[in-house]
């Protein structure tokens, strides 16, 4: 059962805050809403022994040719480049990149490929090896997380080699006690814990997440490319990928989702029954602005433990999505349920300031348009589902669920009170973070009203 509790309070303030100036005292509706009882909080994690094998290679490998300066330099110049926001870059598109070593007054070329594969394994071998990564894991990068003794840019490659860490398959962030194993450059092992930042700068093997690599065989559920088209599932997807491989189209999510949006057909949901409407002729903000558009102001995550639930310092920034849930009234009289994807991004999460470089949790400025709210299609009622995105499989079969209990405002048949369920399909091990519910006739004045979940904040105006 979900909770609801409003709060009027005096808005005031005089500095800038997340970037927003508030200048004056306002009255101000705060609604405090907790995740639905009924809704699972766990994920669906599934060990794979064999990338663990290949991740444990991978490691090891590059912790070795990590003892030649130049492999150390080459990491460094790709990952300050944070084509995704991150300090990270693909095995897949940096594979075939010439490294040239000089030891001993001997100089050496080998790819980056080879030195992950081993600079000592055939070339058989290796490309056996590079091809099973790109045929099953097209998404395994190369990462140096953001931490409180540095970063990427401020690595020093003259001093000693890194230690080369990789999450592995059964990864957990909410698990406090989960063991990460690393090796440095002699192939020594070491342990590190994922609940604390090492005193040392690590590279990290691991699978991207702002990114889904849609497979092009055509009998490969979740991809197909058919004459010509490339699709996800039903959905032709007409924009160039980032990447493309012998097996596979690399896209951004937050390219993708917009176009799966207009795809959407909507879930399955439940009759409705008719009803009388109250006829007050009171107005909300809403319905005096019909004409303006949801605006997703600003976010934040509630606290650092909140960000750490979901995020350890292995992984870099959030990859957060909004999933937006509505009921939706179509011509036939009929209803259905329908969500929206709409990807926030990594950024703006949180900062490191000063010389110590804590952590400190932010507002994220978002300003996104979302949709015109007409309470006759939608109903008055939304639900506003976070995920905190970790799988590198989209929509991997691990389901979450929407609870609607709404009313159709002012339809040709008079108000139409309805109760659906919108099952959506997340990846198994994305983080289902919060469920909050905004209602029609909520504030939308000013900076609008501010939701507070267990998990996260955010404000909602027009």
């Amino acid at each position: 059962m979900r909770k609801k509790r409003l709060k009027q309070s005096a808005l005031c303030a005089t500095a800038i805050i997340g970037g927003l100036l508030f200048s004056a005292c306002q009255d101000h509706t705060t609604e405090e809403i907790s995740v639905d009882e009924t809704t699972p909080n766990t994920k669906t994690i599934v060990k794979d022994d064999f990338k663990d094998q290949i991740s444990t290679k991978l490691a090891k490998n590059l912790a070795s040719g990590l003892v030649n300066i130049e492999t150390r330099n080459f990491l460094k110049q790709k990952t300050i480049q944070q084509f995704d926001g991150d300090y990270n870059f693909l095995i897949e598109n940096s594979k075939n990149d010439q490294i040239t070593t000089n030891s001993n007054g001997r100089t050496t070329t080998l790819t980056f490929g080879e030195i992950l594969a081993g600079s000592n394994s055939g070339a058989r071998e290796s490309d056996d090896f590079l091809r099973s990564i790109n045929d099953l894991y097209p998404l395994m990068q190369v990462a140096i997380p953001e931490l409180e003794v540095g970063d990427a840019k401020t690595w020093d490659t003259e001093t000693t080699p890194l230690l080369v860490a990789f999450i592995p398959s059964n990864y957990d962030e909410s698990n406090e006690n989960t063991i990460i194993s690393a090796y440095d450059f002699e192939g020594n092992h070491y342990e590190l814990k994922s609940n604390e930042e090492p005193d040392q700068l690590v590279v990290v093997i691991s699978e991207n997440e702002r990114l889904i690599a849609i497979p092009k065989s055509e009998d490969t559920p979740g991809g197909s490319r058919t004459n010509g088209t490339k699709r996800i599932g039903t959905c032709p997807i007409l924009m160039d990928p980032y990447h493309e491989s012998e097996t596979h189209l690399y896209y951004f999510k937050e390219d993708v989702y917009p176009i799966l949006n207009g795809c959407a057909g909507g879930g399955g949901g439940g009759g409705g029954t008719g009803g009388s409407g109250s006829g007050s002729s009171d107005k909300c903000d809403r319905e005096k602005n019909s004409d303006k558009k949801d605006h997703l102001l600003q976010a934040k995550f509630k606290d650092k433990g909140a960000l750490r639930q979901v995020e350890n310092w292995l992984s870099g920034k959030p990859e957060v999505t909004l999933y937006l849930s509505r009921g939706v009234y179509q011509a036939n009289g009929s209803h259905t349920t329908q969500t929206l994807m709409y990807t926030i991004g990594k950024e703006g999460w949180f900062t490191r300031t000063g010389v110590l470089r804590k952590l400190k949790i932010t507002w994220k400025i978002i300003e996104a348009d979302l949709f015109r709210w007409d309470p006759s299609r939608f109903g008055d009622e939304m639900v506003y589902s976070w995920i905190e995105e970790d799988d590198p499989i989209f929509e991997g079969g691990a389901s979450w669920n929407a609870n609607l209990d709404l009313t159709f405002l002012n339809t040709s048949i008079g108000n139409v009170d309805f109760s659906g369920t919108a099952s959506f399909s997340i990846g198994g091990q994305d983080d289902r973070m919060d469920q909050s519910f905004v209602e029609y006739c909520d504030n939308t004045d000013g900076n609008g009203t501010l939701y507070r979940g267990t998990a996260m904040e955010f404000y909602v105006k027009q």
